[in-house]
């Protein structure tokens, strides 16, 4: 629930000073509702917008773009909705769609709806539209120069996520800066290599 306490706040400004002013729709695009913070992630957008009488919320969960399991890709067809005939604004949130796509198919998808319909952009920086971003650097390097400097460790593992998702990248190079400025190598033995969020799962 704390991710959504983050981004909530941005997203009842964007609903009072843009959204409520011309719309009465609104779509919120996700790769899935049944894993992860994906949960909680609409389960509070549907509190916000239930207390808004002249707003309707959409969500559109179809999946990672570009994704090799077909019925993942074929869930992406619902992504043909957020458009101006069917939605008066739309919520991205273009971190979700990552794990195969690259950034810039990633934003040119961001780019091409919000040039259709008002939009805002959740776990991406997206130059002319409005986004909520968030630091997935420092916390990690942080807390592995927590692990050297306060406990005295060296060897300390790192568990990679998608290669193509931005913020795990971050993560991964916080990780190795940390231990740069230690004076400690990456031990590649350490590190595991890029996995999707849900391997390993059950």
């Amino acid at each position: 629930m704390a991710i959504c306490q983050i981004y909530l706040p941005f997203i009842v400004e964007f609903r009072h000073n843009k959204i409520r002013k011309m719309a009465e729709r609104i779509g919120f695009i996700t790769s899935n509702i049944y894993q992860g913070t994906s949960i909680a992630m609409w389960k509070a957008l549907s509190e916000v917008f239930r207390s808004v009488s002249d707003c309707s919320l959409f969500i559109l969960p179809g999946g990672r773009l570009n994704a090799a399991d077909d019925s993942e890709n074929m869930r992406s067809m619902i992504y043909d909705l957020a458009c101006r005939g069917s939605l008066d604004g739309i919520i991205i949130w273009a971190s979700s769609l990552s794990g195969f796509a690259r950034k810039s198919d990633i934003t040119r998808f961001v780019r091409e709806i919000a040039a259709d319909i008002p939009a805002v952009v959740i776990g991406m920086d997206a130059d002319g539209i409005p986004s909520v971003t968030f630091d997935d650097y420092s916390g990690i390097r942080a807390l592995v120069s927590h692990f050297i400097e306060v406990h005295g460790e060296r060897r300390i593992a790192f568990l990679r996520g998608p290669e193509n998702h931005g913020g795990a990248e971050e993560r991964y190079r916080a990780y190795c800066d940390a231990l740069s400025v230690h004076g400690i190598a990456v031990d590649n033995r350490l590190v595991s290599e890029p996995h999707g969020w849900n391997d390993g799962v059950g």
